[in-house]
């Protein structure tokens, strides 16, 4: 590989003339590839030597470029074409990953909506028999303080009685009990 300023010296003129004649078309485009920059300096190959060298000369300008610039083209698009086919089989293989992962997640998903299903047909039923719980738990609550209030007036009529009987009857001598505050009724039973 040569440099700019080596060839421009080979050839007899400035660097500024090869830099303005690489810059040209159609040297431009068949230099692509030829060209590399090294430490800010611009390095040639043999072929990319030889285009510019073929430019320079004037009297085999039309026959040099002619045989030199075809064949360098064909290698450049042959070496395009690997390119590319290297960089669709690169994309073939990640798109093949990319449909694993995307049947990967579909699975996930649709194991995901029947579990969902399942804990939403479980929360119905548990649902019906809360409510069936509940109304059996009103019923028997209903029922239990239906005995209770019947238990309740069973037990007040006879401890009505009972202390009638005991607020009439003195426990000591068996006559009718009177409160200092009724002194002034008369005994019944006496008179």
């Amino acid at each position: 590989m040569k440099s700019i300023r080596e060839i421009a010296t080979e050839l007899g003129v400035s660097r500024q003339a090869v830099h303005q004649k690489i810059k040209k078309e159609p040297l431009s485009t068949a230099l692509q590839g030829l060209l590399t920059s090294v430490d800010g300096a611009l390095q040639v190959g043999v072929d990319g030597e030889k285009l510019i060298k073929a430019a320079f000369s004037k009297d085999m300008l039309s026959t040099a470029s002619a045989l030199s610039i075809q064949p360098v083209n064909e290698s450049i698009t042959e070496t395009l074409l690997d390119l590319l086919k290297l960089e669709l089989e690169a994309k073939g293989r990640q798109l093949e990953s990319k449909d694993v992962q995307i049947a990967a997640m579909q699975h996930t998903i649709d194991a995901q909506a029947k579990n969902i299903e399942d804990l939403t047909e479980t929360i119905t039923i548990q649902a019906g028999n809360i409510k069936d719980l509940a109304s059996s738990l009103n019923a028997a609550q209903a029922l239990h303080a239906g005995t209770i209030q019947t238990q309740l007036g069973r037990d007040m009529i006879t401890e009505g009685e009972a202390s009638a009987t005991a607020e009439t009857v003195s426990p000591v001598d068996g006559k009718p009990f009177r409160r200092w505050w009724q002194f002034w009724k008369t005994d019944l039973t006496q008179g």
